[in-house]
């Protein structure tokens, strides 16, 4: 284990009567890959602008060593710069622009992008821009805030990569329970009002929780027994002379006795989906179909079928035309060119990216 780089005690964190955390302790330490899980609302990009003095604890301290280097990649940033990418990264960057172009060709970023203004760029661009500035401020520790966002299967691949090579130390925000998996160490739980530390991955929590919650119930069992035995025999006894003091120690006893609780598990959302109606074996077909936007055409002569029972999903790089081939079926785009057939009975369902 090497230095620790960072400590966070006794922090207590609220908004009004919400309580976020409370008497939170944990420390990261150098090379250390963390996940960092909880429902949403839980207070994890809350935690985070705390660890880099955007937002301060109501009570508890953050401690940093004095060799900590902090960068944070934020869920939601504005990056509209009117600088050049690549002016910008060479003028406040450590690392040589050279290799900050390598490692963004890699993210999917192109010589167009470094030559683009940071404002111009699409919010995914502008991700790997601001990710491409931490690398290049050569940080010994990330605080990644779910950065997996916008990414393209490619790209993400490549993070992916990045993280498990990376020799610093960092702080994963993200809900992709696979991606968690492969890139991190330690997982750290932010839920309920408590955070806490767990070593291994996300298949070693899982089964550290269970063994936690299953010997946390045994002894709540215990505790509770040992208290019914004590106060059964100040019932039987508190009144008789020759027991009085005996029961009255005992029942002092019982006052002292931290009670130990279990907390109720986290409420967790289910969606019902209705079973679909009976429809033909053919559910879509598509043929010679060109799609984009006027005389702009995006997918030139797709031609796909679609049966009943079919899972398809769709991958490719950014701007490669994914969301306009969806919305060209969802019928929020009229095809330039083909024909899309639906099978008999079929009721279509178009979920926006983005929605009003």
């Amino acid at each position: 284990m090497g230095i620790t780089l960072l400590q966070l005690q006794d922090g207590h964190k609220a908004y009004g009567s919400k309580i976020l955390f409370d008497k939170a302790t944990f420390a990261i330490n150098e090379g250390e890959h963390v996940g960092v899980i909880g429902p949403n609302g839980a207070g994890k990009t809350t935690l985070f602008k705390i660890l880099v003095d955007q937002e301060h604890l109501d009570e508890g301290l953050v401690t940093k060593s004095q060799q900590l280097r902090l960068g944070y990649l934020e869920q939601e940033s504005d990056w509209n710069v009117a600088e050049k990418v690549e002016e910008y990264l060479d003028k406040n960057c450590i690392t040589p622009l050279w290799e900050l172009k390598q490692f963004g060709l890699k993210l999917g970023l192109t010589e167009g992008h470094f030559q683009s203004h940071l404002k111009e760029l699409s919010g995914g661009y502008r991700m790997r821009v601001k990710l491409l500035y931490l690398i290049g401020q050569e940080p010994n520790l990330l605080l990644l805030d779910e950065p997996t966002n916008f990414l393209d299967l490619e790209t993400l691949l490549v993070l992916e990569s990045f993280l498990q090579e990376y020799k610093g130390a960092f702080l994963l925000i993200s809900h992709d329970r696979e991606f968690l998996r492969r890139v991190t160490d330690h997982i750290l739980e932010v839920e309920s009002g408590d955070i806490v530390k767990f070593a291994g991955n996300l298949d070693d929590y899982f089964e550290q929780k269970t063994m936690l919650a299953e010997l946390l119930q045994k002894q709540a069992l215990s505790q509770q027994a040992k208290r019914n035995s004590i106060m059964d025999f100040v019932n039987r006894f508190g009144a008789k002379a020759t027991k009085a003091r005996q029961a009255q120690s005992r029942l002092k006893a019982l006052e002292k006795m931290e009670v130990i609780e279990i907390k109720a598990a986290p409420t967790h959302s289910h969606i019902h989906i209705p079973p679909a109606s009976s429809t033909g074996k053919m559910i879509l077909e598509v043929e010679n179909a060109d799609c984009g936007y006027g005389d702009r055409i995006i997918l030139k002569d797709i031609t796909l079928r679609l049966e009943r029972g079919n899972h398809l999903g769709i991958v490719g790089l950014n701007g490669a035309g994914k969301s306009t081939l969806l919305k060209s079926l969802g019928e929020q785009i009229p095809l330039v060119n083909g024909t899309i057939k639906w099978g008999h009975q079929v009721r279509l369902s178009y979920f926006a990216q983005h929605t009003p």
